[in-house]
C-alpha cells in the first residue's frame, strides 16, 4: 500500500511503503533503485502504527540519508532489529529488490524487443543493450536473442556476461571498448574490427565464442591512454584476434600481466600464415612488473612474446607457458625492445616452430631459460637471442648479456628434419659465441640418448654452432637447475633419492667452463622388515631384518632397539649398532617387573640423529 504525503519533517515529497527486509544481526537491509541518480536518498522509519498526523518522538525509529550510485542503486542500512515492524517515508519513489538473492538473466532481442519491457523473459525482451545496461544491479547476465550492435557497458560492480541465445546470435563489434568491470562473452559471433579495453578487468572470451569473414579483433589487458598501477587479468580462448597484449596500448603499466590464450581462438588459422600475434606486455610502453602468458588448447598464433611490441615494450621479466596449441615463433624477450630482465620458457605441449629464449631483433641484458619437457618443435631451439642471416653472414651481433640455460625432457618431440638451418642450439643465433653469453644446455631426465644427436645444425648449409659452455646430463629422480653464477648449478633430488656429481653427495656444483658433468639421482633404500625378540631372565635378545641402501656410503645409519613399558612408556633397555643390509641380532640387559608388559621397537638414524624410518613395534614375550 502506497500513500504519499504533502509534508513530512522537510517538507518533501515523501512515499511510504511497508516493508519486509534483510536482516542480520539487528541490522536491516533495504536494496532498491531509482530513476533519480542526481541525489542523495533521505529516509524516515516510523513504527508502523504510528499517526502520521501527530507524530511524537517515539514514532520515530530512525532518520538518515544515503548515497545513490551512477546507476541509481543504493543500500538502505538501519539499525532495527527483526521483529521490528515499520513504514519507510523517503523523498524518492524507488523500486525494492532482495540485493542477496541470484541474480536473474535479461533478454535483448533487437528485432522484437522493446525498451519499455521489463526484461525479465523472452517474451519481454529489451530491443538495445542499453537498457539493457540499466538492470545491471539486478542482473549479472545479458543474453541476446538475436543480432545485436554492441554499445559501451557503463561503469558497474561484479562481473558481468553477454551471451547469445544460440551460438550463432551475432554481437557486431567496431571502434573501442573500454571495459568498466569484468566482463565474459559467451556462446556467440563476435564480429568486427574493434579494439577491446580491460582497463585492468577481468576479461574473458569462452571457447564457444566464434568470429565470421576475415575480420580480426584486438585486446589490451591495460588502458588505451592513462598510466594503470594494478595487475591484468585476460582469458581468450576463441574468436578471431590480430594481436592481444597484457598491458597497454599508449600507456605504461605499474604491475603484472597474466593473459591465457588457447581454446579455439584463431579457429582455422594455420600458425605460419595467421596474423595472430600474443605479447606478455604492452604496445610500445613499458610495463614494470611480471609478465605471465599461457598458450594452451587449440589455439593458434603467428607470434608468442613474452615481453612488448616495439622499442618501448619492456618489462621487468617474462613468463611463457606452451600447454598446447600451435605456434610458428616463440619468444621469451621481445620483439625489437632491448630488455633488462630475465625470460622463461617452459613447453610442455603444443606444437612450435621455433623457441627462441632471448629476443628476435634486439641484445638483451639478464638471463634466458627454457625448459622444453613436451610437446614438438618442429625446426629449432636457440635458448638466446635471434639474428637475420643474409648472403654476408649474421646482419647483427644480438644476443644475451647474461647466461641462457636450455633444459631438454625425454617426453619432448624435437623433430629437426634435414633441411638447412634445423636444429637444437644453445646460446643465440650468431657465428660465434660472444664471451659475455654464458650457455648451459642440461639433458634432464635421462634426455641424453634422446637428445644429443639434435644438438647443432641438421641440414643443408651450416650457419651457427651451438654455443654451450657447460653441458649437464642428468638421471632420473631429481632435477638440475641453473644456479647463482656462471655454470653453477642446484641437484635437487626428489624424497628418496641423492644427488651426486661426479661420484660425489652435493646439491649444488660448479661447471667448469668447456665440460660436461654428469648428475646422478640414487634411490636410497631404509626399511626394518622383521623383528622377533625374547625374554630371558634379567636380558631381551633377537633378530632385525632391516634394508639400509646406500650405494655412495654418504649416510651411515645406525640401528636402535629399545624395550619399555608399555604402560608407562619408561626405557628399560636399548641396544645400539651400525646398520647395513641385512639380518642383525642384538642382546640388552633388562630388569624386568612381575605382571609388567614390555614393548620392543626397532628403528634406523642417520648420524644426525634425524630418523631415517618409522618404528617396528612388538610386545616382549
Amino acid at each position: 500500500m502506497k500513500k504519499v504525503l504533502k509534508t513530512v519533517l522537510a517538507l518533501l515529497t515523501i512515499t511510504t511503503f511497508l516493508m519486509q527486509s534483510v536482516v542480520a544481526a539487528g541490522v536491516v537491509t533495504i536494496y532498491g533503485k531509482t530513476e533519480n541518480t542526481d541525489r542523495d536518498i533521505t529516509v524516515l522509519a516510523l513504527r508502523a502504527d504510528a499517526d502520521i498526523d501527530n507524530l511524537s518522538f517515539a514514532d520515530i525509529m530512525y532518520v538518515n540519508q544515503f548515497e545513490i550510485d551512477e546507476n541509481g542503486k543504493f543500500a538502505l542500512t538501519l539499525p532495527l532489529s527483526a521483529d521490528d515492524e515499520f513504514m519507510i517515508y523517503s523523498n524518492r519513489d524507488f523500486n525494492k529488490y532482495d540485493g542477496t538473492e541470484e541474480k536473474g538473466a535479461v533478454y535483448v532481442s533487437a528485432l522484437s524487443g522493446n525498451d519499455d519491457n521489463d526484461g525479465a523473459t523472452e517474451t519481454t525482451a529489451f530491443k538495445t543493450l542499453d537498457a539493457a545496461y540499466a538492470e545491471l544491479y539486478r542482473t549479472d547476465e545479458i543474453i541476446l536473442l538475436d543480432d545485436v550492435t554492441y554499445s559501451a557497458v557503463p561503469e558497474y560492480s561484479g562481473k558481468l556476461k553477454i551471451k547469445g541465445k544460440t551460438a550463432s546470435v551475432n554481437l557486431n563489434i567496431s571502434g573501442e571498448i573500454s571495459l568498466k568491470g569484468d566482463l565474459t562473452f559467451d556462446n556467440l559471433v563476435l564480429n568486427g574490427t574493434g579494439t577491446i579495453y580491460a582497463n585492468g578487468y577481468n576479461l574473458k572470451v569462452t571457447e564457444t565464442v566464434t568470429s565470421s569473414g576475415s575480420n580480426r579483433l584486438f585486446a589490451y589487458g591495460g588502458t588505451k591512454t592513462a598510466k594503470y598501477e594494478g595487475d591484468t587479468s585476460i582469458e581468450i580462448l576463441g574468436g578471431r584476434w590480430q594481436m592481444v597484449f597484457g598491458g597497454g596500448h599508449l600507456a605504461e603499466l605499474d604491475g603484472n600481466t597474466n593473459v591465457i590464450f588457447g581454446g579455439n581462438a584463431n579457429s582455422g588459422d594455420s600458425a605460419t600464415n595467421s596474423p595472430c600475434i600474443v605479447f606478455g606486455g604492452g604496445n610500445n610502453y613499458a610495463v614494470s612488473g611480471t609478465t605471465n602468458v599461457t598458450f594452451q588448447g587449440n589455439a593458434v598464433a603467428n607470434y608468442v612474446v613474452g615481453a612488448g611490441y616495439n622499442t618501448g615494450g619492456t618489462v621487468g621479466g617474462t613468463n611463457v607457458k606452451i600447454n598446447g596449441g600451435s605456434i610458428m615463433n616463440v619468444y621469451g624477450g621481445a620483439k625489437t625492445a632491448v630488455l633488462n630482465c630475465d625470460t622463461n620458457i617452459e613447453m610442455n605441449g603444443g606444437t612450435v616452430e621455433g623457441l627462441f629464449g632471448g629476443s628476435e631483433w634486439a641484445a638483451m641484458t639478464g638471463n634466458a631459460n627454457i625448459a622444453v619437457k613436451g610437446g614438438t618443435v618442429t625446426r629449432r631451439i636457440y635458448s638466446g637471442c635471434y639474428n637475420d642471416y643474409g648472403f654476408g653472414g649474421f646482419d647483427s651481433s644480438r644476443y644475451v648479456n647474461g647466461s641462457t640455460t636450455l633444459a631438454l625432457y625425454p617426453d619432448a618431440k624435437l623433430v629437426t628434419g634435414s633441411e638447412a638451418n634445423r636444429g637444437i642450439f644453445c646460446g643465440s643465433r650468431i657465428a660465434s659465441n660472444p664471451a659475455d653469453e654464458h650457455n648451459m644446455l642440461i639433458f634432464a631426465d635421462g634426455s641424453y640418448g634422446v637428445h644429443s644427436s639434435k644438438i647443432g645444425e641438421k641440414g643443408g648449409i651450416k650457419v651457427c654452432d651451438s654455443h654451450q659452455d657447460y653441458t649437464v646430463v642428468a638421471t632420473t629422480g631429481g632435477e638440475v637447475q641453473k644456479g647463482d653464477g656462471n655454470g653453477a648449478i642446484s641437484i635437487i633430488a626428489d624424497e628418496g633419492y641423492e644427488g651426486r656429481a661426479d661420484g660425489k653427495s652435493c646439491d649444488t656444483y660448479t661447471v667448469a667452463s668447456g665440460k660436461t658433468v654428469n648428475i646422478e639421482f640414487v634411490k636410497i633404500l631404509y626399511a626394518i622388515n622383521n623383528l622377533n625378540a625374547t625374554k630371558g631372565e634379567a636380558s631381551t635378545s633377537g633378530n632385525v631384518d632391516i634394508i639400509a641402501e646406500d650405494e655412495f656410503g654418504t649416510i651411515k645409519p645406525t640401528l636402535y632397539v629399545t624395550v619399555f613399558e608399555a604402560e608407562s612408556g619408561k626405557l628399560i633397555g636399548c641396544a645400539v649398532q651400525s646398520a647395513t643390509t641385512g639380518n642383525k641380532t642384538f642382546e640388552m640387559d633388562c630388569e624386568f617387573e612381575e605382571n609388567t608388559k614390555y614393548i620392543v621397537k626397532a628403528m634406523l638414524w642417520n648420524e644426525s640423529l634425524t630418523p631415517l624410518t618409522t618404528y617396528y613395534s612388538i610386545e616382549l614375550k
